[in-house]
């Protein structure tokens, strides 16, 4: 048997460990990296041996499925970048962009660059310019009781068996606020194929994914077949949202801010493009009107 020198020896060892040790995260064959910078790691970081995974780790914060390219055309990120500093609000970081192009045709059924202006005006209006995923007021479960039904307490069979009682707190989380137990359900059953975000639903604010998709859930179960919204009458995506509050409550000045907001987003995602308040504003007629002016 012949041996190599000490030093090509070496070499060799720490260039092939390099090789087949995943650096980042845990493995997962044939996964595209996502738009981030993972942190840097030395070699002997490299080398050091792996601890045993956790019992008790939550992988469905950890693991996440594969995203092929489905960025979509009608919109890329200098315009979606622009949009939300029009609107006063921060510039949000490329992860945010990426998502939301990744998105908004394969899981939001959006195809049209109007209705896409529509979509972010309202996230960024509940999600305070993409800065908040919880409710104002309710973060770290602070408003009990506000959000209750007989399903937050209903007992459910879990995989040994056994029962177990579900009292989670389903206030509004993501970027365009799921609320409510049923919601969460219903969009865990969709996503997932089963009850996760029933059971743990500040999933919903604490992973990026799951916020963007349980976000375009929501539009494309609840607003974008809504009658209106394919006419490009933005107050039909209000009253979908929230129109128990703002159409036909008390909040009209919320309505109207959104509007507003809209308004800005629009210019910058379809500037050929006559905002419609249609669908939801008791000023509807005066309000078309005002905007058939500014647009000659």
């Amino acid at each position: 048997m012949r041996f190599l020198p000490f030093g090509f020896g070496v070499a060799a060892l720490l260039v092939a460990a390099v090789q087949v040790i995943p650096i980042e995260g845990v493995y997962v064959p044939h996964t595209p990296p996502r738009a981030r910078s993972p942190p840097s790691r030395t070699i002997v970081q490299a080398l050091a041996p792996r601890a045993a995974p956790s019992s008790n780790v939550n992988w469905a914060t950890i693991m996440r499925p594969y995203e092929p390219n489905n960025d979509t055309t009608l919109i890329d990120c200098p315009t979606f970048n622009a949009a939300v500093a029009s609107a006063n609000y921060p510039v949000p970081n490329p992860g945010q962009c990426h998502d939301f192009r990744e998105y908004l045709t394969s899981q939001g059924a959006i195809s049209t660059t109007q209705e896409a202006a529509m979509f972010l005006a309202q996230l960024l209006w509940e999600s305070n310019g993409l800065r908040n995923k919880e409710e104002i007021g309710c973060a770290n479960n602070a408003c009990p009781g506000r959000y209750v039904t007989d399903l937050d307490y209903s007992s459910v069979e879990t995989v040994d068996g056994k029962k177990t009682n579900v009292t989670q707190q389903y206030y509004g989380r993501g970027y365009i606020q799921l609320t409510w137990a049923t919601n969460y359900l219903a969009a865990s059953k969709d996503i997932f194929g089963d009850d996760r975000l029933w059971r743990n639903p500040s999933l919903v604010a604490t992973d990026e994914v799951t916020a963007w998709r349980t976000t375009f859930w929501f539009w494309k179960k609840n607003v974008h077949g809504t009658s209106g919204v394919q006419s490009r009458h933005f107050g039909a995506a209000t009253n979908a949202i929230n129109g128990a509050l703002e159409c036909t409550g008390s909040d009209y000045s919320k309505a109207q801010a959104r509007y507003d907001l809209y308004t800005k987003v629009l210019a910058i995602v379809s500037p050929d493009a006559t905002p419609n308040p249609s669908g939801c504003y008791p000023v509807d007629t005066v309000a078309l009107d005002a905007s058939a002016d500014s647009s000659k």
